[in-house]
């Protein structure tokens, strides 16, 4: 078992900041209702709760464990008659509208959620006082995440000098051939 990734405590910890901050826009928001400055503590609640939602997703991501790279085929045939797995035919008796919001996920990705917090900063700055604990906590874990270089890439199974060749030898998807 390997030890958890620092990276997942440090999502958690900014999606922590950003859900207080969204609660506290929500509490704001409530008490502005019928108000000029209803729309503007609603925005900045809904951006704090993508954050929290970025942050999740990434944190998730984090945590898989890397998929094994799976074997190129070579037979044609077997791909074509290979028998329909429970998801496929799950799938294929969805709601064609249920499929269609399954295909509305939101990008996950660490430029987002820190834009995301970045805004956030400043929502909570020009928004609300006085001004909450979790500020100057929400500030430093940015300003950190953005100080940490980036970390190495999964290991691939095949050697650096093979990938020209296997690049080389895909072929371009698009229009079939006529």
């Amino acid at each position: 078992m390997s030890a958890p990734d620092p990276r997942i405590q440090q999502l958690s910890d900014m999606a922590a900041c950003a859900y207080r901050l969204g609660m506290a826009f929500g509490a704001a928001s409530e008490s502005a209702q019928g108000t000029d400055q209803w729309l503007p503590y609603f925005n900045a609640f809904d951006r704090c709760f993508f954050g929290v939602r970025v942050a999740t997703a990434l944190q998730l991501r984090l945590a898989r464990t890397p998929a094994e790279p799976r074997e190129a085929a070579t037979d044609r045939e077997a791909l074509i008659e290979r028998p329909e797995t429970g998801t496929e035919a799950a799938d294929r008796d969805r709601d064609p509208d249920e499929r269609d919001r399954d295909r509305d996920t939101e990008r996950a990705s660490l430029p987002i959620l820190l834009r995301t917090l970045d805004g956030v900063v400043a929502d909570a700055e020009g928004l609300l006082d006085p001004k909450p604990a979790e500020l100057p906590t929400l500030r430093e874990l940015i300003a950190h995440a953005k100080a940490e270089p980036a970390p190495p890439p999964f290991p691939t199974s095949r050697p650096a000098s093979n990938v020209g060749q296997v690049l080389a030898t895909r072929r371009a998807t698009g229009p079939p051939r006529r």
